[in-house]
């Protein structure tokens, strides 16, 4: 099924902005502009992949899959949320307001963004590929 292993592909690509943002993070003296480009992508991807899933997911429900597609939906909110919060930061111009959101919601946000690919993973990978 051309979908389902799209979004496997999409949480890889996912996976790999999320190295990139780490690898900047740990490198002593942030690089702002090379993050929030790197940053950027990751949204622009996501935002894509958030529409997929979420069309992929409703066509799973309405055959009665039993997924559990509320719950997934309020980690995209959740998740969302923390976003908005890491790119008002990025988007103060102030380091001291960027560093301090990196490490709380940049960090948070990596880490539910993983946890909720693998939930979804989970999810996909239990799907049979002729769906």
């Amino acid at each position: 099924m051309e979908g389902l292993e799209n979004l496997k592909k999409e949480h890889d690509e996912i996976e790999q902005f999320l190295v990139e943002l780490e690898v900047i993070m740990e490198s002593g003296n942030v690089n702002y502009p090379n993050f929030i480009g790197v940053f950027r992508k990751l949204c622009a991807r996501w935002d894509v992949h958030e529409r997929n899933e979420e069309e992929f997911f409703e066509k799973l429900e309405q055959k009665n899959y039993g997924i559990p597609y509320d719950e997934l939906l309020f980690e995209h909110g959740k998740l969302g949320k923390y976003r908005k919060r890491l790119s008002r930061a990025l988007q103060s111009g102030s380091e001291d307001k960027m560093q301090v959101s990196l490490n709380n919601e940049g960090r948070k946000l990596m880490g539910m963004l993983r946890g909720h690919i693998r939930k979804e993973d989970e999810i996909l990978y239990r799907i049979p590929e002729e769906l």
